[in-house]
């Protein structure tokens, strides 16, 4: 997988996945609550606790050796890639068959 997709603010400690498909970057950031899991053509997984996955050590030579802080950077693509969902606003009365009390 190429890492010519990665934004500048990746710099922090890569390797490659153990399935040789994808990239691991590691950095330290705080998540908010809920699920930060995204499939499709770009996958992309977020977790800050109660995970374990393995290393490889196939550092990626272009970027740091270090996990650096992205804190803002995190707060950023986690606003961009995983947008809050908008819900429509309930009627303050119920409807019965379609009509206004």
């Amino acid at each position: 997988m190429p890492s010519s997709w990665l934004p500048p603010w990746c710099a922090s400690y890569t390797e490659v996945s153990p399935s040789l498909t994808g990239l691991k970057v590691w950095v330290r950031a705080a998540l908010p609550p809920g699920k930060h899991k995204k499939t499709g053509e770009r996958q992309l997984e977020l977790y800050d606790r109660r995970r374990y996955f393995c290393s490889t050590g196939q550092m990626l030579p272009q970027f740091p050796t270090t996990v650096e802080n992205r804190q803002a950077e995190v707060e950023a693509l986690i606003a961009a890639e995983f947008p809050r969902k908008t819900h429509t606003q309930a009627p303050a009365f119920p409807l019965r068959r379609g009509y206004a009390p």
